[in-house]
């Protein structure tokens, strides 16, 4: 998990990791999460109350279990898609 920190830190991204289902959910419910990560660590079972809790705070989310360089593409792409919905509102 270090080397994705340090990777999206280097791309700009403040990243809060959490190790535990628990943890997640306490990041979520801050309302301080812009786009919520599941990656390929997050057991299948713990998915949907994560999934769940996200949708309900309007926070998109990205789920990967690739490489961290798909990831930084996969938020790049979330960040652009976001700032264009933000446009067509204008």
């Amino acid at each position: 998990m270090a080397k994705v920190v340090r990777l999206l830190g280097d791309e700009g991204f403040d990243v809060t990791p959490t190790l535990t289902d628990e943890a997640a959910l306490q990041v979520l419910e801050s309302g301080a999460v812009d786009a919520f990560i599941i990656g390929g660590g997050v057991e299948v079972a713990s998915r949907p109350a994560l999934r769940e809790l996200a949708q309900r705070q309007g926070v998109p989310i990205v789920e990967h279990a690739g490489g961290p360089a798909g990831l930084v593409e996969a938020l790049r792409r979330m960040v652009a898609a976001s700032t264009e919905r933000v446009g067509r509102k204008a």
